[in-house]
């Protein structure tokens, strides 16, 4: 087992690839006598083939999806939710004052501003930003809209800001990403994110009866004591952290009620 750790270890680092998971590479190889019991367990349960589709995915969840992960993307989630909030509040005010410019220019003698259509807005944009693909495939095309079409069959450019405000307002934080959903599935950030990671891409990895040869088994399942070793070593947890087997077992538990809730 330990020779297929090297073997992956040398072949991130020749072709310089994965890089982080090396550190985790060396965590594991340096704590083997901790992880003779895991490793046993899969020789017993696994091909060699099937044990390096294992390991590809382990040391990715180890690398990528760990409860330091689970806490930073809570942070930028409660971000997410603060910033489409502030664009929802000063949108709203941009789209009042943009109206009320419009309101005073068009009920005087005064001319106020020249972005009187939304077309100004994507030309000044390209303009701006030098978006040469804009300006070389678009802008033509769209110009020509602006002469079939006048301002009443376009929204106004307050009722776009509007519509910036409101979707801000209104839009829901999506993740696409499965092992990304797994790690914040739960309220709050535990040792028990990077479990559910570490199961839900065991279970990406599994086939409807093991048929292929690099697929995992159906039935595959890494024991409580291997799952409890495996994440004391990965994290190299303190004495005061350290994972029982007992905890792994009450953790899945709870994480089948969880989703039964769902």
């Amino acid at each position: 087992m330990e020779t297929i750790l090297k073997n992956i270890r040398k072949t991130y680092i020749n072709e310089q690839i994965w890089l982080t998971e090396i550190p985790v590479i060396d965590r594991l190889l340096e704590r083997k006598a901790e992880m003779k019991s895991f490793y046993e367990e899969l020789v017993n349960s696994l091909s060699e083939k099937q044990q390096k589709n294992l390991w590809d995915a382990l040391l990715c969840v180890s690398a990528h999806y760990t409860p330091e992960a689970s806490k930073e993307l809570r942070i930028k989630k409660k971000e997410i939710n603060k910033i489409n909030a502030d664009i929802s509040k000063i949108a709203i005010k941009l789209a009042v004052l943009l109206e009320e410019r419009k309101d005073i220019c068009e009920t005087s003698s005064i001319s106020g501003y020249d972005d009187y259509h939304p077309l100004h807005l994507l030309d000044r944009a390209a303009e701006n930003n030098k978006n040469h693909l804009y300006n070389s495939y678009l802008r033509d095309r769209l110009e020509s809209l602006h002469g079939q079409f006048d301002l009443k069959y376009w929204p106004e450019n307050y009722q776009i800001v509007e519509a910036i405000a409101d979707f801000a307002k209104n839009t829901k934080i999506n993740v696409t990403d499965n092992l990304t959903k797994e790690l914040l599935a739960s309220r709050k950030q535990s040792n028990s994110d990077y479990l559910r990671a570490i199961l839900a891409i065991i279970d990406e990895r599994q086939s409807s009866g093991g048929d292929f040869e690099y697929h995992l088994p159906y039935d595959f399942r890494i024991s409580d004591k291997g799952l409890a070793t495996f994440i004391n070593c990965t994290l190299d947890l303190s004495a005061e952290e350290v994972m029982s087997a007992e905890n792994i077992k009450r953790a899945r538990q709870n994480i089948r009620e969880s989703k039964k809730r769902v």
